[in-house]
């Protein structure tokens, strides 16, 4: 579909919005089967959609206290989301610095530090590296550049918002602006 063909439907949508009125399709809208389980088409979309836009993976009651965690897969993405001492919720790509290893195998629990099983690289729940086992095996180690990756977070009406691409530039305040709106009219604020 061209720019020019989804300018004019964008603006056609906007005519019929301000205009109050629902314009029916003249059949119902078939999507062939083989669609959901092309497996090359989940990838794409992986990629193009779930990576890059914010996903709701938690709700703030499974992380109440400082130190509560929650590891999950997100779109092919290892995921740990954690509450801080200062009672912000962080999330990180759950692999350690050094070799990649996941940090966090259990779904959920508290914990003060995060120790790699593999070499035993020690974490904060902050994501800085606290803690280098046997550094002198490894060599100097600049701890300020071997923390966690961090992945863009947000916490809103009692739900965490989480970006699974530690390079978006998306805004997920502003992209959620909208979000925060219908829930506060229905009273979840």
């Amino acid at each position: 579909m061209s720019r020019e063909e989804l300018i004019r439907m964008a603006k056609h949508m906007v005519a019929c919005t301000q205009a109050d009125h629902v314009e029916q399709a003249p059949d119902v809208l078939r999507i062939p089967a083989h669609h959901y389980l092309d497996e090359g088409r989940a990838k794409l979309e992986k990629h193009k959609i779930f990576k890059r836009l914010p996903l709701m993976l938690a709700a703030s009651c499974e992380l109440p206290n400082p130190g509560d965690y929650k590891s999950i897969d997100a779109a092919g993405t290892p995921v740990l989301i954690v509450r801080g001492n200062d009672g912000t919720v962080r999330a990180f790509i759950n692999s350690c610095a050094h070799r990649g290893a996941q940090i966090i195998t259990e779904a959920s629990g508290n914990a003060r530090r995060f120790s790699c099983p593999y070499h035993a690289w020690a974490y904060d729940l902050e994501g800085k590296l606290t803690g280098v086992y046997q550094e002198k095996d490894f060599g100097q180690v600049d701890r300020a550049t071997h923390g966690l990756i961090r992945l863009p977070t947000l916490e809103r009406v009692g739900l965490i918002w989480v970006i699974v691409d530690s390079n978006s530039k998306l805004s997920i305040e502003k992209y959620l602006c909208g979000y925060d709106a219908l829930l506060g009219n229905f009273g979840f604020e």
